[in-house]
């Protein structure tokens, strides 16, 4: 039996294809039947579907639901069960086979979800069985399912391969902050001048502006990248009684489909040593040097260090990527970093040098305030290089407790130390 009759022929997926299948006449299905049983070849498929739109729809139909069910046949094995040390016999795999991760697994699983939740419409709930042969749910919620990746996610842990728990990027802090906006600051970074001795050249002015306020506003504001690189000018609020006073108002965002957002009041930071951090400084020089009035505030740069003609925004990946380039100027290593350092780096900033309640953190960052789900905790906590007390001395009476101030990382005693040990 070949690998698609395999998977076509389980009730579940029979149950899966049925609402597809009835556009189609039972003739025409069992003429297709009969030619792929007979044949058994991607040539002998692709001629019955010629003229037949509806059978072209069928077969891609059933090619998806057969690549993403294809962990019921043994010759798939290398191909779906590639993250496990064991085959589909149990038999433990050679230790030259090349395995992928268990983060590869769960990307994995999410695309058969999604696949059968939005495309098929078979929901986001568990796969069980109504009755004899009759399925509702997702497959990819189903029971076997979930049991197969707890015990993968064991074999993983035993071999070594522990992600961390709740958190994929470091928290940038003011200090990196600061060190960019030395970097970057000046307005001689063009593409007909750069600099000696540079190695890489990867962006002008705008560029290296666009990294800066883009990041500022996310840091502040405890923003997605993509939130901020959405933003159009409309968007901005200027109080005209009060200068330093600007309004930013989000049409919509990740947890906030349909609007009804509050605004974020921004205002500009008076002490001189503070610019580096200023949102509404950084933003006014953005306006300014960008020479955009409408559409998209953070429109697309081209290589030439203008804004582009199309009112397209920056794509995030395009901006992480710009965001990298800056570190590596800085030598800082970029693979520690992302597009949600900022929005964490914000949190524990509000949280720690500023001093605010968790509750105001909360409700500025658009987070639940009854932590059923702790989302505020994996922001709070940097596993990667929050300062913090070392366990071992937790209880030892003569451990020594000292201040480090998150703006500079040394011990001082300005309003952003915090007692560590």
């Amino acid at each position: 039996m070949s690998p698609t009759h395999a998977v076509l022929n389980l009730p579940g997926v029979v149950l899966a294809l049925k609402e597809a299948e009835e556009s189609v006449s039972d003739i025409e299905v069992a003429q297709l039947a009969e030619v792929e049983a007979a044949h058994h070849s991607p040539e002998s498929w692709a001629d019955i579907q010629e003229g037949s739109e509806e059978l072209s729809q069928l077969r891609r139909l059933h090619e998806v639901i057969a690549e993403n069910s294809i962990e019921v046949c043994a010759s798939t094995d290398l191909t779906y069960k590639r993250c496990d040390d064991v085959d589909h016999t149990g038999a433990r795999k050679p230790p030259g086979q090349s395995r992928n991760s268990w983060s590869h697994a769960q990307k994995m699983l999410s695309a058969v979800v999604y696949c059968f939740g939005r495309h098929y419409r078979r929901g986001t709930h568990d796969w069980v069985e109504v009755s004899s042969g009759h399925f509702l749910g997702n497959p990819g919620r189903a029971l076997e399912v979930q049991r197969y990746m707890v015990a993968l996610r064991r074999r993983k842990a035993d071999a070594g391969d522990t992600p961390t728990r709740g958190q994929s990027t470091s928290a940038i802090d003011p200090e990196i902050i600061r060190q960019l906006y030395d970097y970057n600051g000046d307005s001689s970074w063009n593409p007909d001048t750069p600099r000696p001795g540079q190695k890489g050249y990867w962006g002008g002015s705008l560029h290296r502006a666009a990294v800066h306020t883009v990041g500022v506003i996310a840091f502040h504001c405890l923003l997605r990248i993509d939130e901020v690189l959405h933003l159009r000018h409309e968007d901005i609020w200027i109080d005209e009684g009060e200068p330093n006073h600007i309004v930013i108002t989000l049409p919509r965002r990740k947890t906030h489909q349909t609007g009804g957002i509050p605004p974020f009041h921004l205002w500009k930071l008076e002490a001189v040593e503070d610019t580096y951090l200023c949102p509404v400084q950084a933003l006014a020089h953005w306006v300014k040097t960008s020479g955009a009035k409408s559409g998209y505030l953070f429109r697309a740069i081209g290589s030439s260090n203008q804004l582009k003609t199309d009112n397209h925004p920056i794509r995030s990946e395009r901006w992480i990527e710009m965001f990298r380039n800056a570190l590596v100027d800085i030598k800082i290593d970029p693979t520690l970093y992302a597009g949600h350092s900022f929005r964490r780096g914000g949190c524990q900033y509000l949280a720690f040098v500023k001093k605010w309640p968790i509750y105001e953190i909360c409700d500025w960052g658009g987070w639940s305030s009854d932590f059923q789900h702790g989302a505020i905790l994996r922001y709070l906590f940097d596993e990667r290089g929050n300062p913090g007390n070392q366990r071992a001395n937790y209880m030892n009476p003569n451990r020594q407790v000292f201040t480090v101030c998150m703006h500079c990382r040394r011990q001082c005693g300005c309003a952003g130390a915090v007692m560590i040990s």
